[in-house]
């Protein structure tokens, strides 16, 4: 059963968010900063890809040339490795994003 979310929760989170959009706005507007988190802020204005983009265009790609299994396999040995393989997998999938964003095609719902 999942325990039920507080007051205390709800606080916290919010926030941590608000100190989030401080410390972002003053990174972007203040120190004109905007090329460190544009990988970001371009996953944040076209999210549906990133939402799909690893079932529907990596994962296929993988699996079709045969790599899956060898990815698979090279990082099953430790626990970093399968770290290194999601940090991998989600790195690609947002630059995936990126160019979509680019290209101005975008996946609304």
């Amino acid at each position: 059963k999942k325990d039920s979310a507080t007051m205390s929760y709800f606080f916290v989170t919010t926030g941590m968010a608000i100190f989030m959009l401080i410390g972002l706005t003053i990174i972007i507007d203040v120190f004109q900063k905007r090329w460190w988190l544009q990988l970001f802020i371009d996953n944040g204005v076209n999210p549906m890809i990133g939402y799909v983009g690893f079932a529907n265009i990596l994962w296929p790609i993988l699996v079709l040339n045969k790599w899956e299994p060898v990815i698979i396999e090279m990082t099953s040995t430790a626990p970093f490795m399968g770290f290194l393989r999601g940090f991998g997998y989600t790195a690609i999938v947002a630059l995936i994003v990126v160019v979509f964003t680019r290209f101005k095609l975008f996946l609304r719902t």
